[in-house]
């Protein structure tokens, strides 16, 4: 059966978060092993990262958060897995980036569509500052529109 983990955070204000996850790891890199959810008080899924694997990892979710009470469930698969040990952090120690600059290197070029692809196939760790169709999912979509803001086809996201 799957371990399951809940925890409670309050945001005292309107403000960006950031929530770390990190693992030990073990496994290959083929399965889902690990998810984290954020929820807010009414049940309602605000964020699902399902893309953590087997593998030692670290993975980040940045969000902004409206004052109120949130949970965070994690949940391992016990059967692909060596250890269930993990941290979690939430942080108010976030760098503010503009939605479609994945990469964060303060520019959206051709290189945040590239990245954007790779979270697609699953090479590249979830950065929703790619999520710029704004649907809660990172898609080839979401590159299309970042190539389109890179050749002035489109203004803003």
């Amino acid at each position: 059966s799957n371990d399951t983990d809940w925890y409670k955070f309050d945001s005292a204000e309107d403000q960006n978060l950031k929530i770390i996850f990190s693992h030990d790891g073990n496994g290959d890199e083929t399965s889902k092993y690990w998810t984290v959810s954020v929820y807010e008080s009414d049940g309602t899924t605000l964020i699902t990262s399902e893309n953590i694997y087997g593998q030692a990892t670290e993975t980040s979710i940045q969000e902004n958060f409206k004052k109120g009470t949130y949970y965070i469930k994690v949940t391992n698969y016990p059967y692909y897995h060596l250890s269930d040990e993990y941290s979690l952090t939430v942080s108010d120690k976030v760098t503010e980036t503009k939605l479609g600059d994945v990469d964060g290197d303060g520019l959206i070029t051709s290189a945040d569509a590239l990245q954007v692809l790779q979270m697609v196939v699953g090479t590249t760790e979830l950065n929703y500052t790619g999520d710029v169709d704004g649907d809660g999912q990172i898609t080839s979509a979401d590159a299309l529109q970042i190539l389109n803001y890179v050749v002035g086809n489109i203004s803003s996201f």
